[in-house]
């Protein structure tokens, strides 16, 4: 960019309630990095807030006009996003408003359909692109060059190149200044690798960091081909290490959640070694992986101060785990949690009811599994259609019809209403709604993710031991506090948090 232009980004996914909302969102200082990094200015309100008003956002956006809005989507409070998109056009007529997000990646085109709110919608890895927008503001460049942006152009819908980014290393590390750190706890999110290599039925994460084939191109296509097209990058370990030094010295911040949803070895192996040698100060969570980790790397996850480790396990049948895509047995999961105690780690299972197969034996199988294998948190949810999922790529094959506007419907959930229970297909002969209450009234068991206490564990668990409290008196505290609405305690307890977090950095002797 050749001239300065000014961005403000917005979030929001509906009033706090829970307290996984409480940490930075690590995509957004992502975002604020690359505007700076090309001479941009960056504001950012985070709307889901206690202290931070719709009001105060469209007045600021009033009063200043930046050049750039940008709104990050997702599934929940998109209705009321698209509101607050139109209002901005009220307030300041000549801002650019974009879309991006997770929520925007899979549904791209069809946001059209339901809204007129935004001028571009971005899909796919946002840094480029929101550049590539400010280029086309101050004429540097045109709609159609902007990649990983969808436009409408005289009522025509354009998509442009989807390209992603093969030398992570070369983005500019993420800035979180744009963030008013005192309303977030002590914990920044860690992204080492983009993409996965496996392919899971249910899965969108493949699509939403990239596949060398479009949709279009692999409907049909079976999981092992679908799988082949999927984009793998990782990070180098020193571009890591210097984020991780950047996150200790300017923000004193040693409690890391490590967001890979499928852990890379030879890197996780570095984290460890880098704690074990010289940062013991640094804790931290992150995925697990049921048939990736052996003795001696719980052995060195333990050691390496890994507190917590979340697992797809998603089904207690042998049959359900392989038609969902994953390889291990009954044995396995077993073994992997025992390995995981063993060491120290807490555990969290993850389990999905209703998805395409399922029966009341495999369910009851299930509910066996995740009340005997001993975890520290059970999170047991209903199965969702997603777009860019092998299965939505080939709903036949699994037994589902999906209607003509299933998109628009599946896009658009009522902020009163649940993802699951939105009809838009049909699953051996019954409706969507249907199929789950028909497991729904079988499965009384503990974990549901409508008690969203237990949602994000493995983040209570490092807030814990900033805290002197076990995650489960953490949550309750927290749970306390979110239903009076009581702004002032929630403050209190996130700055005692920080405290404690710069103090335990100096009893380990590492305050730089």
């Amino acid at each position: 960019m050749t001239m300065s232009l000014s961005y403000t980004l917005a979030t929001y996914s509906s009033k706090r309630k829970f307290f996984d909302f409480f940490v930075p969102d690590n995509g957004i200082a992502a975002l604020a990095s690359a505007i700076k990094d090309r001479g941009g200015d960056c504001a950012y309100f985070d709307l889901n807030a206690f202290h931070t008003s719709e009001e105060d956002f469209l007045s600021f956006v009033e009063q200043n006009r930046p050049n750039i809005v940008g709104f990050k989507l997702f599934q929940s409070g998109f209705l009321h996003t698209n509101e607050l998109a139109k209002q901005v056009r009220k307030v300041s007529p000549t801002s650019l408003v974009i879309a991006g997000g997770p929520h925007s990646t899979l549904y791209g085109e069809a946001i059209f359909q339901v809204t007129d709110a935004y001028d571009v919608i971005i899909v796919g890895e946002g840094e480029r692109a929101i550049v590539e927008i400010g280029e086309y503001v101050t004429g540097e460049r045109a709609q159609d060059e902007v990649r990983n942006s969808i436009w409408k152009i005289n009522n025509e819908v354009v998509a442009t190149e989807r390209v992603w980014e093969n030398d992570l290393d070369s983005l500019p590390l993420p800035d979180y200044d744009v963030f008013r750190l005192n309303e977030y706890f002590p914990i920044f999110l860690l992204n080492m690798v983009r993409g996965c290599p496996n392919q899971c039925a249910f899965c969108c994460h493949p699509y939403v960091w990239g596949r060398k084939c479009s949709n279009a191109e692999l409907r049909g296509r079976s999981r092992s081909a679908i799988k082949r097209t999927n984009v793998v990058r990782r990070r180098s370990f020193d571009s890591i290490r210097s984020e991780i030094e950047l996150y200790r010295m300017k923000y004193g911040v040693r409690s890391f959640s490590i967001v890979d949803s499928t852990p890379d070895l030879p890197l996780i192996r570095k984290i460890c070694n880098l704690i074990c040698t010289s940062r013991p100060d640094i804790k931290w969570v992150g995925f697990g992986k049921i048939d990736l980790f052996d003795d001696q790397t719980y052995e060195m996850l333990g050691r390496a101060n890994c507190k917590c480790l979340w697992y797809g396990i998603e089904s207690g049948n042998e049959e359900m785990i392989v038609r969902i895509g994953k390889r291990y047995s009954r044995q396995d999961i077993f073994e992997a949690i025992a390995r995981a105690h063993r060491n120290g780690i807490r555990t969290i299972g993850g389990f999905i009811v209703g998805f395409p197969g399922e029966t009341e034996r495999s369910l009851a199988e299930t509910g066996d599994l995740a009340c005997n294998l001993g975890l520290d948190a059970v999170v047991i949810s209903p199965y969702l259609l997603q777009p860019g999922s092998p299965i939505a790529l080939s709903p036949e094959k699994h037994g589902i019809r999906l209607d003509a506007d299933w998109m628009v419907r599946s896009m658009c959930v009522p902020e009163n209403e649940e993802p699951h229970e939105v009809d838009f297909y049909e699953i051996d002969g019954l409706r969507n709604v249907q199929w789950w209450e028909r497991f729904r009234a079988v499965s009384d068991y503990p974990g549901w993710d409508f008690d969203r206490q237990i949602e994000a564990y493995e983040l209570a668990t490092l807030i814990g031991e900033q805290l002197g409290l076990e995650p489960d008196e953490f949550m309750k505290e927290v749970d306390v506090i979110l239903k009076k609405q009581d702004a002032d305690s929630l403050h209190a307890l996130i700055g005692k948090a920080w405290l404690q977090e710069k103090a335990n950095s100096v009893c380990c002797g590492l305050s730089r």
